[in-house]
């Protein structure tokens, strides 16, 4: 599940198979399935993460940097979004 969080409790995150999912576009569009939850995952290095990523099955969508950070974004194999960064 998830590290133990400060207080003794734990973190978890769970997932269900939607047989009727309809992707979200990204960028959104008017008039097309919009984002329902979107990820973002602070990672240690940007390259690596994003290998593991596309090696299972993730398809990067954009990428852009702030001054505060480094972003990729990716759709996973049934185009839920989610953002692999890095603080500056």
């Amino acid at each position: 599940m998830g590290d133990a969080a400060p207080g003794g409790g734990s973190t978890g995150l769970s997932f269900q198979l939607e047989r009727q999912h309809q992707p979200p576009v990204w960028p959104p569009e008017p008039g097309t399935q919009q984002m329902q939850q979107h990820l973002d995952f602070q990672v240690d290095d940007l390259d690596a993460a994003a290998a593991v990523a596309e090696e299972a099955g993730a398809r990067l969508l954009n990428t852009y940097t702030k001054p505060h950070e480094m972003v990729r974004t990716y759709a996973d194999p049934a185009g839920h979004v989610f953002c692999l960064f890095v603080p500056r």
